[in-house]
C-alpha cells in the first residue's frame, strides 16, 4: 500500500506493507529533472512479513508438524534444509511454503571394476548403512568400508 499515485518530480512517496504483513516502510521519489509522464516512481521494496502464517489445509508429503518443538520438520523417510516462509498467496493473504525436504534415498554402489572388487554388498545402499569391498581372485588386496550418508537425498550419491 502506498501513496505514490502521481508523485510529482522531486517529490518522494511513503510505501507500505499492506496488512497483515507488517515491516518499516520505505520512500519512493520521482527524479527532479523528470519530464516522462510515465516514468516509475524509483523505490526499493519494504522487508514485508507477518508474525503468524496458518498452517496449509492439507500438510505436504514429506513434512509434520512437532506438538513438542512447535516447528515443522521433515517427515519419516525425509531429509534436507527446512525452509518454512510465509508468502502472500494470489489475494495478499499470506500462506505457508514448505520447501527442503526430499524423499530418503539408496547409494548408488562404488564406480570400480567389477571384475577386481566384489562390491555386491554395496548395491544401493540404504542411508546410514555399510558394506566391505574385497578383492576378487585372483587380485590380492586388503578391504575397504563404505558408508551410505545418513539422510542420504542424492539419489546419484556413490557409497
Amino acid at each position: 500500500i502506498s501513496d505514490c499515485l502521481a508523485v510529482v518530480p522531486g517529490e518522494t512517496c511513503e510505501i507500505r506493507c499492506k496488512d497483515p504483513f507488517q515491516g518499516d516502510p520505505v520512500v519512493g521519489n520521482c527524479p527532479t529533472n523528470n519530464i516522462d509522464p510515465f516514468f516509475e516512481v524509483q523505490w526499493v521494496s519494504p522487508d514485508c512479513s507477518v508474525s503468524s502464517c496458518p498452517a496449509p489445509e492439507t500438510v505436504p508429503t514429506g513434512y509434520q508438524w512437532d506438538n513438542q518443538t512447535e516447528s515443522w520438520q521433515c517427515a519419516k523417510g525425509f531429509a534436507g534444509d527446512l525452509e518454512a516462509i510465509c508468502i502472500p498467496d494470489a489475494s495478499c493473504s499470506p500462506i505457508l511454503d514448505l520447501r527442503g525436504c526430499l524423499p530418503v534415498v539408496p547409494c548408488m554402489p562404488p564406480a570400480l571394476d567389477r571384475c577386481m572388487y566384489e562390491r555386491s554388498g554395496c548395491s544401493y545402499l540404504d542411508p546410514g548403512d555399510s558394506c566391505t569391498i574385497y578383492c576378487k581372485a585372483p587380485y590380492t588386496g586388503g578391504s575397504a568400508d563404505f558408508t551410505c550418508p545418513a539422510g542420504n537425498t542424492d539419489p546419484e550419491q556413490e557409497v
